[in-house]
C-alpha cells in the first residue's frame, strides 16, 4: 500500500525525521515505529469487500491478521471502523496503522563528495537504497540526508541498486534535477564502475553480440583493440557538444561554477590502478525484464539495446577472481550485472546473477570511517532493537537479500562537470578473499533457458 498526502498536505518526510535509529554491531538499525499506510480506493477495488482487497493486493500479512486489524480498527475507511465485508466505494481513504520494522543496513557513513547551491553528490555505501522503497524507508539515503544532514526536498537524479556502492547525484531544485536527468536518459553522461568477478577475465579483445538468439563472441586483432571504445567515446563527445549548445547556459554554467572546485578535491585523493591500455571486451547485448515481480533481467532479442565495455585490471589466482573496469554507454536496469553474467564472468558475490551469496561484515567498511550517520540518543537507547542486526544477518535465508555486491560506481561525468571517488577495498590488488570461487561456464546458451541465475542465459 502506498502512502499518499492527505488534503491538508501531510508531509511523510516529517514522520521520517521523528524515527529513531541506533548503531549496533556495525549496523544502522531503525527502532520499530508506528506507521500509517494510506491510499485511496482504486477503480478495480470498487464494490469489492475490503478483506478481499487486502488479501489479494497486499500479501505481506495473512487473512487472519487482516480480519483482526479491520475488527480492531487498525484498518479503517475514512478514519472509521468498518465490517470485514464492507464494500469499498469511490474516493475513500483507506488507512492501515501498524508497527513498522526495517531491515538493518551497514553503519558506514554516507560521505558528501560535493555540496553546492543546486546539487549534492554523495558516496553511497552498499546495503542502503537511494530512496524509500519496499521495506526500507528511514534506512534510505534520501531519508538519512534529510534527518542527519538537514537536506530537505532533494530530488534523486538517478539511482544505484541497494547492494551497489558509489556516486549518487541529488538535485536541490527541480530544474537542475530535470536537466541532468534528461542528459542521463539521452546517454550523455559517462559512467564508470569497477567490479570483482569470478574467473580470469579475458586479456584479449572480444566482442559479444546476439545473433539468431545466440550470444556470439568475436575475437579481434590487436590493431582493433581500441576501435569500439574510441568510437563510443567519439559518439559521446559529439552528443555532449550538441547538448552544451542546446542546454540553458545560465543553469549549466551555474552548476559548473559551483562544483568545479569540490570535484577536483574529490579526485585528488584517488589512486586507481592504470587499465586504459588493457584490451577491451565489448558487450552489445539487448536486455529485457523477464520477471517483473522479482525484478529479474536477462539478455533477450526483444530487449532494449544495451552496450558495456569491460577491461581487465587484475587477476587473483588464490580466489579465482578478477577486478574489472566497466563502462556502460547505455543505462539499463542491472545492465553491468546481466552483461557480466551473460559472458560467463558474474560478479563474485552477486547471487541474483550467477555469483555466490556472502554474509558481509560491516567492520570491513568501518575501519576507515571517522563518523557514523546516526547517534544513539536518550529516546533510542531506552529501547532494545528487535531483532539484533547481527543476529538478523546470521538468520537471513540465502536468497532473502544480500547486503552488498562487488560493484562500485566511481566516476560520473557530464557536459562540463565530473565527479570521481576512490575505489573500494575489495578492488585493491592486496585484497584477500577467504574462499576460492568456482569458475563459471562461459559457453553462451543457444536457446531460451530458465530463470536460474547460475548460468549465462538467453531469453
Amino acid at each position: 500500500m502506498t502512502t499518499r498526502k492527505g488534503k491538508k498536505g501531510t508531509d511523510d518526510n516529517d514522520e521520517i525525521c521523528r524515527v529513531n535509529s541506533v548503531i549496533s554491531n556495525g549496523y544502522r538499525q531503525i527502532i520499530p515505529y508506528t506507521y500509517e499506510f494510506r491510499t485511496y480506493t482504486k477503480r478495480r477495488w470498487l464494490g469489492r469487500p475490503i478483506i478481499e482487497v487486502f488479501c489479494s493486493e497486499f500479501q505481506a500479512y495473512s487473512r487472519d491478521y487482516y480480519e483482526r486489524a479491520i475488527e480492531d480498527g487498525r484498518i479503517t475507511v475514512n478514519r472509521k471502523t468498518v465490517a470485514v465485508d464492507y464494500l469499498l466505494k469511490d474516493n475513500e481513504l483507506i488507512v492501515h496503522k501498524t508497527t513498522r520494522t526495517e531491515p538493518p543496513v551497514f553503519a558506514h557513513p554516507i560521505e558528501v563528495v560535493a555540496d553546492t547551491k543546486d546539487l549534492i553528490v554523495v558516496s553511497k555505501p552498499s546495503s542502503i537504497p537511494v530512496h524509500p522503497c519496499g521495506a526500507y524507508r528511514a534506512n534510505s539515503v534520501l531519508a538519512i540526508l534529510e534527518k542527519d544532514f538537514g537536506h530537505r526536498g532533494l530530488h534523486p537524479i538517478h539511482r544505484l541498486d541497494r547492494v551497489t556502492s558509489g556516486i549518487v547525484l541529488f538535485g536541490k531544485n527541480p530544474s537542475v534535477a530535470s536537466m541532468i536527468d534528461t542528459q542521463m536518459r539521452q546517454d550523455l553522461i559517462s559512467k564508470e564502475y569497477v567490479a570483482r568477478v569470478i574467473g580470469d577475465f579475458p586479456s584479449e579483445i572480444q566482442r559479444f553480440s546476439l545473433v539468431d538468439n545466440e550470444i556470439r563472441c568475436q575475437r579481434e586483432s590487436v590493431g582493433e583493440k581500441r576501435k569500439s571504445c574510441d568510437e563510443t567515446q567519439d559518439d559521446l563527445s559529439a552528443k555532449r557538444s550538441r547538448v552544451e549548445e542546446a542546454t540553458d547556459v545560465s543553469i549549466n554554467s551555474h552548476i559548473v561554477e559551483n562544483i568545479e572546485t569540490t570535484a577536483q578535491q574529490a579526485v585528488s585523493s584517488l589512486s586507481a590502478p592504470s587499465f586504459s591500455s588493457s584490451p577491451a571486451v565489448d558487450v552489445d547485448l539487448p536486455i529485457a525484464c523477464v520477471d517483473p515481480k522479482r525484478g529479474v533481467y536477462r539478455v533477450s532479442s526483444e530487449g532494449k539495446s544495451s552496450h558495456t565495455v569491460f577491461r581487465k585490471v587484475s587477476y587473483d589466482a588464490s580466489s579465482n577472481t578478477s577486478v574489472v573496469y566497466c563502462k556502460p554507454t547505455t543505462g539499463r536496469t542491472h545492465q553491468i550485472r546481466v552483461h557480466l553474467q551473460s559472458i560467463g564472468f558474474p560478479i563474485a558475490n552477486d547471487a541474483a546473477y550467477g555469483g555466490v551469496l556472502l554474509i558481509s561484515r560491516p567492520h570491513t567498511y568501518l575501519e576507515s570511517s571517522t563518523a557514523v550517520t546516526t547517534v544513539e540518543d536518550s529516546a533510542a537507547t531506552a529501547i532494545t532493537p528487535v531483532p539484533a542486526a547481527a543476529a538478523a544477518a546470521e538468520e537471513m535465508e540465502p536468497d532473502a537479500h544480500s547486503m552488498e555486491i562487488w560493484l562500485h560506481a566511481f566516476k560520473y561525468a557530464g557536459p562540463k562537470w565530473n565527479f570521481e571517488i576512490p575505489w573500494p577495498k575489495w578492488a585493491a590488488a592486496d585484497f584477500t578473499c577467504d574462499r576460492r570461487f568456482e569458475a563459471q561456464d562461459t559457453t553462451a546458451q543457444s536457446s531460451p533457458t530458465s530463470l536460474s541465475p547460475e548460468k549465462p542465459s538467453v531469453q
